[in-house]
Formats: structure tokens, C-alpha cells, sequence
């Protein structure tokens, strides 16, 4: 009886796992079907570092990424190991490009900051890495307060992981508009002062590089933000000077949840996207970082600062692609489409 797990949802007498990302062959028929895999892709040749100095006719990474790319409409790809290291480059770049953080002398004392949901997974999972590694701050979205003036979420990510949070709605644009609004108004001598997790710090407004919206919100039980509001908040993020990005590592889910043609729409109004390929794809393990072309090259360098360009990533990223392929061509889509819309529905779990 799995009912009191709080990585399931019941419904109509079933029970769905969310946390089961795919399921698993062997560990012999895994290696068996990459071997497969590079023949059906036609690789005969290892990746090296990253193949930076390559292009896509030279080598299958590069060949790989910009066909990720141009299905989700971008202009470029990065392959990256894992979530965490590929989001991390995402606030080290944002956060080294926004003019208030490193604009001179006149920055000297500024926070760099991002905004995100309570459940972020990098509030909850990766024991704040954006502090320890990149010495940043998260300014956290109240996602149940309505008031502009609203003061400082007294946030505590133990009693979110220990009391759950399926009741919790996902960002709004409501929320954002009221944290502007309060970010705005805030100073270090005021009393409705925003502070900061983990260190308390307080901040205003020019301070926030990134907004980071999560698509579905996995911790709140798959819920997803209003498809207006995330275009809406595209556009306040866009003249305030702050980077929209996508947490999608369940974006074509999402995708299938708002009803679009193509995941181009769903990532269209973000500046940057991170997809997953071992979760609803299958692959061994693996994520991507989609972009400009100019975001793109400064997360290459980003990757090498991180150590994630390995001598070769060849059995992650052939898992990842081919995963990619068998559940992301036009004929293997549309059927893979109707079964989620189905899941969905069933058990409510769009907002």
C-alpha cells in the first residue's frame, strides 16, 4: 500500500508514481543497446572535450546538440552532465553579465540574486550549490501572498521536504508583479525589506539576474503555471533587465499539458531552457542547455570551469540523443502525446 508515500498520488483507485522518471533495462542490456544505438546514429568516432572546435559535420556531439536546438527553436545546445552543473552555468553567466552586479566600482557591494519558486530543486536538492560554488542568493517567490507589500517568506526548505507542499500553488504572475513591486520599495532602512536565502541578505530589484520558472512544478504535484502568465512574466523579466529561464526537466510534459504543437512554443518565451533526456527519455543520463549562440559559447568555457567536459561523454550522450529520437520523432510524438494528455487529465494535474 503506497498511499501514505509522498511520492504518489492516488487517484481512481490507482496509484501514479511521479518520482519513477522511466523504466530501466539492465545494466548488460543497457551497454547492449548503446551499442546498437551507434550504429542506428551512425557514430564511429569518440567525442573529445567537448568537441569545442568542431561543428556538427564533424562530430556527432555537435551534430547532436544542434538538432535538440532547433527542435526547441533555439539557436544552439550544450550538452552537460547533470541538471544541477547545466542551471548553475546559467546563473554564473546571468549573474556575470548583469551590468548592476559587475558594472565597476559601483558594484562592488552588490548581491547577485536569482528568483524562484519555494520547491526549486535547487533550494530543496542540491544543498545550495548557488551559495557554496557561485557565492549567490535566492530571493524566494511567495507563492501564497497576494500583497504587494508582502514581507520576506520566512523559508524553511526542512519543513517543505518534511510537511510536503502538494497544496502549494506554482507561480503566478501575480507573485512576481509582487515581488517586483515590494523589491522596488525596498531599502536597507525599511521595515518590508526583502531579504535573501540562505544568508538574509537584503536586496533590491537591479540585484536579480535570473527568474527561474519551473515547468511543471514537480514538488507541488505537476502543476503548471498559466500559459498566459508565463508570457506575461516573459515580458515583465524582459523590462526589468532580468534572464528568463526554464527549468524543463519535465518540459515536454509541460508541453503536452498546455496543449502545444511543438515544444518550440513551449520554450519561446525564455532566454534560456534546461531539458533532461533521463527522465520521461530514457537515457542513461544526461541533460542540455539551450540558448543564443552567444550564451551558448560562454557555457562551453563554463563547462570547462566546472570540470564537466570530460575526456569523452560518449556513452551519456549517446544514450541521451538516442533517447531523444525514439520519443521525440513526429510519428513516436503524437501517439507518446495522447497517453500523457490522458495521465493528465485523469488525475488533474494541470493548475
Amino acid at each position: 500500500d503506497d498511499s501514505n508515500d509522498p511520492g504518489v498520488i492516488t487517484g481512481a483507485g490507482e496509484v501514479l508514481n511521479l518520482q519513477m522518471h522511466t523504466l530501466r533495462e539492465s545494466p548488460a542490456d543497457t551497454f547492449a543497446s548503446l551499442s546498437e544505438a551507434c550504429q542506428r546514429l551512425g557514430i564511429d568516432a569518440f567525442d573529445v572535450y567537448g568537441d569545442f572546435d568542431s561543428d556538427e559535420k564533424q562530430s556527432y556531439l555537435r551534430q547532436f546538440e544542434a538538432e535538440v536546438a532547433h527542435y526547441f527553436g533555439k539557436e544552439d545546445g550544450v550538452f552537460c552532465l547533470s541538471g544541477g552543473m547545466a542551471q548553475s552555468i546559467v546563473l554564473a553567466i546571468n549573474a556575470r553579465n548583469h551590468s548592476p552586479i559587475h558594472g565597476g566600482d559601483n558594484g562592488a557591494d552588490k548581491t547577485a540574486a536569482f528568483a524562484c519558486h519555494p520547491t526549486s530543486h535547487l533550494l530543496l536538492h542540491e544543498n545550495n550549490a548557488f551559495s557554496e560554488l557561485l557565492g549567490m542568493e535566492a530571493v524566494v517567490i511567495n507563492p501564497n501572498s497576494d500583497s504587494a507589500k508582502g514581507r520576506h517568506l520566512q523559508y524553511d526548505p526542512e519543513a517543505l521536504k518534511e510537511n510536503g507542499c502538494y497544496g502549494m500553488d506554482p507561480v503566478r504572475l501575480s507573485h512576481v508583479q509582487n515581488l517586483v513591486s515590494s523589491l522596488d520599495d525596498s531599502s536597507p532602512s525599511s521595515s518590508a525589506t526583502t531579504l535573501t536565502y540562505p544568508n538574509l541578505k537584503p536586496i533590491n530589484r537591479a540585484e536579480i539576474s535570473t527568474m527561474i520558472l519551473e515547468l511543471p512544478h514537480r514538488e507541488v504535484g505537476g502543476k503548471l503555471t498559466p500559459w498566459d502568465e508565463v508570457e506575461k512574466i516573459s515580458h515583465l523579466c524582459k523590462k526589468h533587465g532580468i534572464k528568463y529561464h526554464c527549468d524543463g526537466a519535465r518540459i515536454f510534459e509541460a508541453s503536452v499539458g498546455y496543449g502545444h504543437e511543438s515544444v518550440k512554443q513551449t520554450a519561446q518565451p525564455f532566454a534560456t531552457v534546461y531539458v533532461s533526456f533521463y527522465k520521461g527519455l530514457g537515457a542513461i543520463s544526461g541533460a542540455m542547455l539551450l540558448g543564443d549562440n552567444e550564451f551558448c559559447s560562454e557555457a562551453r568555457v563554463w563547462l570547462r570551469r566546472m570540470g564537466g567536459n570530460l575526456y569523452s561523454v560518449l556513452p551519456y550522450a549517446v544514450s541521451s540523443w538516442d533517447g531523444f529520437r525514439r520519443n521525440c520523432l513526429k510519428e513516436v510524438a503524437h501517439t507518446n502525446a495522447d497517453v500523457q494528455q490522458g495521465h493528465i487529465q485523469q488525475y488533474n494535474l494541470v493548475y
